[in-house]
């Protein structure tokens, strides 16, 4: 029972290789259909060209001098050759020069749009757990390369099988006892190659680990987003120390490995071939040849030259065969990720439409942990938001508004409780659609190395209505003015990731240019998240009458520390510790004289006394 076990754990993992590999061979194969064909045929025409020159011609030549036979036969032969060698540079220089660089890119493309596809997909807590973010970076930073070495170990495997079987032929029927002793290094690359894949992926494993914290580092110091911090504080020695650690690290990975990899090298390439092989093959010809007068000088010539061919092919031929070991090991973290069936895409399969018309959410005790945690960010969620209401939530820091936006975005689903849109459950509809229904700023929002009208519509401009949709939006959102002193005026470019010309604006003018975005869009439903934290109160104040005035058909919902901006809302709710402690219309809290009340006069109290003093 044991030994059955046994083979039917190596036969599941032979299966696991195989089936590794032919599913990226098959992405390979879509993204580019004659590459794997096309650098099999070049490689064996290498081969072939080599077999010829080291072998075949060699010994004819030299085997036919010593037999007498005319210079015309030999001419003949050897132009011949010349001819194929004309030709199949040709093909070569024509796959090097321009198939496979082309080929490279439709790999590359394609392979970083099904990867860039699944990463949109997933729902927004997988980027919330370690081990997900990981095996996404590791194959977002491996698909591309791992797939031109797959193209390389095909190719190359079967140049090898060619080769070798080319080359026994020819020394076997010299003397088949060279055959044997050309296989000695197939049996000790059987016994230390696996070990050597293995040790390989673990020690490739553990160095991307320390490679990201190297790469965050560099981020950190070559970014613009840091660069204040880093220049008014000493944070830059503690990242110089990270990075110096991260160094270490990556030492300690090298030691822990190298030592390894060098012994098994040494041991399966100096003492096999050097050693046991060729040696011994030279003793064996050269006696055979002068002393025992049995085998031809041609023949000696050629067995001396290749037999250590034939031990290191046999070598490479197993290094490619363990290299597709490898390869599925790679493989496995790159199909993980892909063949990860999100929520967000079985919701993308829903029929269910959005009907936009008198629009109804209703969140009935909603519950929310963060995975990893214990304690629930929101507890017992009750609300309401109605067709056309304003609603606004409130509430320290951490309280858990944030949160609670991303929940009624489908961003996160509740631990406990629902959500539901005119009575279904929002879990029901396309997740699309119902996405679609939003309008959206948030705190932490990004501007992209696109043109203010992209980052506005957040698409392609395609039409002249477009066009004027942006310049609406861009003067309800008080950018208007600056936009229009730029050269390209809409058409200019944020950011100078791709262009000199492209323009750096300062965080208040980009939170406009976010802000421009709920204007630009048809939707049902806006949700602001701090939309104006950078701007000044006047400011702020001027931006959410416009708001309210061009969102006065649609629901609102937004969080704002500054409570003066509360007044316009239909309904407050006040949260703390993830619960929703009060709620009201702003006359209402005020009455109440609760903890609204309390953080408002506050507010008016800081706002007026500073007032005063300027």
């Amino acid at each position: 029972m044991g030994s059955n076990k046994l083979i039917m754990s190596k036969d599941s993992k032979v299966k696991t290789i195989l089936k590794n590999n032919l599913y990226f061979i098959n992405l390979i194969r879509k993204a580019s259909p004659f590459r794997i064909v096309f650098a099999i045929i070049v490689r064996l025409l290498q081969c072939i060209t080599d077999f010829v020159v080291s072998v075949y011609l060699l010994r004819y030549i030299v085997n036919s001098i010593s037999k007498g036979m005319t210079f015309s036969n030999i001419f003949y032969v050897t132009m011949g050759f010349l001819c194929f060698l004309i030709i199949s540079s040709f093909i070569e220089t024509y796959y090097y020069e321009f198939f496979e660089p082309v080929s490279n890119q439709d790999i590359y493309k394609y392979l970083q749009r099904i990867l860039y596809n699944k990463s949109a997909q997933v729902e927004l807590t997988c980027y919330e757990q370690p081990e997900f973010y990981n095996n996404y970076i590791k194959a977002a930073s491996e698909a591309y390369t791992r797939a031109l070495k797959i193209i390389n170990s095909t190719a190359y495997l079967a140049g090898w099988i060619f080769l070798i079987n080319s080359i026994s032929i020819v020394i076997f029927t010299i003397d088949p006892l060279l055959i044997m002793i050309s296989l000695v290094p197939l049996v000790i690359k059987l016994i230390f190659e696996k070990k050597s894949s293995e040790v390989n992926y673990d020690y490739d494993m553990e160095m991307i680990d320390v490679n990201r914290k190297k790469d965050y580092i560099k981020r950190v110091f070559y970014l613009k987003d840091y660069a204040k911090e880093l220049r008014l504080s000493n944070i830059d020695k503690v990242m110089l120390r990270k990075y110096r650690q991260a160094v270490q690290e990556g030492i300690s990975v090298v030691k822990k490995y190298g030592y390894k990899v060098a012994i098994i090298n040494y041991i399966s390439s100096v003492i096999a071939i050097d050693i046991l092989v060729y040696l011994g093959t030279i003793f064996y010809s050269v006696f055979k040849t002068l002393v025992l007068k049995g085998m031809l000088l041609g023949d000696c010539i050629v067995v001396v030259n290749n037999i250590t061919s034939v031990s290191a092919i046999i070598r490479q031929i197993m290094s490619n065969v363990l290299e597709f070991y490898s390869h599925s090991l790679y493989i496995s973290n790159i199909r993980n990720f892909l063949d990860y069936e999100s929520k967000d895409y079985k919701k993308r399969l829903n029929d269910k439409e959005v009907e936009v018309d008198n629009i109804h959410l209703e969140l009935k005790n909603v519950f929310f942990t963060y995975e990893g945690q214990t304690e629930p960010a929101l507890k017992n969620i009750n609300m309401e938001i109605k067709h056309k209401q304003k609603i606004a939530l409130v509430g320290h820091n951490g309280a858990g508004k944030s949160t609670l936006v991303k929940l009624i975005l489908n961003l996160y689903e509740p631990t406990y409780g629902s959500i539901l849109l005119n009575g279904v459950d929002i879990r029901n509809y396309n997740v699309d659609s119902y996405r679609g229904m939003f309008g959206t700023v948030f705190q932490d929002f990004k501007v992209f190395a696109l043109s203010i009208a992209e980052n506005v519509l957040m698409r392609e401009v395609k039409s002249e209505d477009e066009v004027k949709c942006v310049l609406d939006s861009v003067k309800y959102s008080g950018i208007y003015e600056k936009v229009n002193t730029l050269k390209n005026g809409i058409n200019t470019l944020l950011t100078k990731e791709f262009s000199d010309d492209g323009v750096i604006l300062s965080y208040g003018e980009t939170q406009k240019i976010a802000i421009a975005r709920v204007f630009a869009k048809d939707c049902s439903i806006v949700i602001l998240d701090e939309p104006t934290s950078a701007l000044d109160p006047v400011s702020e104040h001027d931006i959410f009458e416009k708001m309210m005035q061009a969102c006065k058909d649609k629901s609102v919902i937004f969080i704002s520390h500054r409570l003066s901006s509360t007044m316009m809302a239909d309904k407050i709710y006040l949260l703390e510790n993830g619960e929703i402690v009060e709620e009201g219309s702003h006359v209402e809290l005020m009455t109440l004289n609760g903890r609204y009340a309390e953080m408002f006069n506050k507010q008016a109290e800081n706002y007026n006394r500073k007032s005063s003093v300027q």
